[in-house]
């Protein structure tokens, strides 16, 4: 009994003797970690989702902007096609009016005509259906299902399932399940699962186990290692997301200029079968009244023509210029040189209501708004406001082929307001102060 209580008061004593020696030879890292370096991790990967959120924003505010600008420039044009309808079908039907009411003058009280004159009364009515004029009505008109209009309307509505836009807007949309944009934000998003960053947080992260900094911070690796291991992972990280960024915009220009060559094509398409039903309508009309009455009607030509449809805003890194809240978009960007903004004087000018003219002998340009004259010259730091002789900061200059003038000069000669924000890279211009 004495033996076995000897043996345990030893045992006893070596097992202290241990844990005060794993105590006092244990490694650094197993009982404190190096605080400041876990902070400068945990720093670099704040610092990198900080940068991933900002540009993932300003990606869906310039795609998003891209899908409007497109939406603006196609329903503009359909409202201006309906506007043109509108007018040509009132001119048609006057003319006609009148031509069928001098013809009923003429032999409206000969037995003979009346049924060629019921007959081209009813050829000239766009509510007959069997009709000549029917067939340009029917396929003018947006609310006709399958009319040549209505696929171009459907083709430009946000609204209806399967139509361009409607396909374009949910690529945009980063809460569209599976769109562009959604993998976009899903992609750096630190709290969606095996996301790029949800992974990078993870590995940077001292609380999460099994991460590079949680076996750090437990002792399970030591600090030069886990600097290299981080160092590495970091790099990969970023190297997939400047991949996926650009995979990202490839796919959003591709979409983007998809949706502007398919509705340029159902557009043009659209047109080119209302002028053809026109004329198809006038010709057949113009053989009937030959054929029963004797001669035709000049009927003027009608003519549709629109400028290409564009998704253009400025890029990322382009100045934005604002005109009484309304973005511009020009062929050639504006550019800043010495500090000073430069746009096209073309395109400004005429925004801002000037009536401008150039002399390519001299490369002057003259312009003229509200009884007052501007006249620059390209490479001269002298312009005339007025009569007055102006100095410029920087001189009008040919850009790409484009002239290009100093905004602020330009905008306060003609009497607006400019405000420059150099964070945001934008001006705004207000004239109607």
């Amino acid at each position: 009994m004495r033996k076995y209580v000897l043996k345990r008061k030893i045992w006893g004593s070596l097992l202290a003797a241990s844990v005060f020696i794993g105590t006092v030879f244990a490694p650094a890292a197993a009982s404190a970690a190096d605080s400041k370096f876990v902070d400068s991790i945990w720093k670099r990967y704040t610092n990198i989702e900080k940068a991933e959120e900002k540009l993932y924003l300003e990606t869906l505010k310039h795609r998003t902007l891209e899908f409007e600008t497109l939406l603006q420039s196609a329903t503009e044009q359909q409202k201006e096609l309906e506007r043109i309808i509108e007018e040509d079908q009132k001119y048609l039907e006057n003319l006609y009016e009148e031509d069928l009411e001098q013809l009923e003058r003429t032999y409206g009280d000969n037995r003979d005509y009346r049924a060629k004159l019921n007959d081209y009364r009813r050829q000239l009515s766009p509510s007959y259906t069997p009709g000549v004029m029917w067939d340009y009505y029917k396929v003018a008109n947006k609310s006709y299902t399958s009319s040549a209009h209505w696929k171009f309307d459907k083709a430009v509505s946000p609204s209806y399932s399967m139509g361009v836009m409607w396909k374009y807007k949910n690529e945009v949309n980063p809460y569209y399940s599976t769109s562009t944009m959604w993998k976009y934000r899903n992609t750096v998003n630190p709290h969606y699962s095996s996301s790029t960053m949800w992974k990078l947080r993870n590995e940077a992260n001292e609380n999460y186990s099994a991460g590079t900094m949680w076996r750090y911070a437990k002792g399970k690796i030591t600090k030069a290692a886990a600097q290299k291991q981080m160092d590495q992972i970091f790099r990969d990280a970023q190297a997939s997301l400047q991949q996926f960024r650009s995979d990202t915009k490839r796919k959003l220009d591709n979409v983007r200029d998809s949706s502007v060559r398919q509705l340029t094509e159902i557009r043009d398409s659209m047109i080119a079968t209302i002028l053809e039903k026109r004329e198809n309508a006038i010709t057949k009309l113009n053989e009937m009244r030959q054929s029963s009455f004797g001669g035709t009607l000049t009927v003027r030509p009608l003519e549709i023509k629109f400028p290409p449809l564009s998704a253009r805003v400025p890029a990322l890194n382009e100045i934005r210029v604002y005109i009484d809240g309304e973005l511009q978009s020009f062929e050639q960007p504006p550019v800043v040189i010495n500090g000073n903004t430069l746009v096209p004087m073309r395109a400004i000018f005429e925004r801002l209501g000037a009536k401008i003219t150039w002399n390519s002998a001299t490369q002057t340009v003259t312009a003229g708004k509200n009884g007052t004259q501007i006249v620059l010259k390209l490479k001269s730091k002298n312009a005339l406001v007025g009569g007055a002789e102006v100095e410029l900061s920087v001189p009008a200059q040919a850009i790409r082929q484009t002239t290009m003038v100093p905004l602020r000069f330009v905008s306060e000669a003609l009497g607006a307001e400019v405000k420059w924000n150099a964070a945001e890279r934008t001006v705004t211009i207000r004239t109607d102060q």
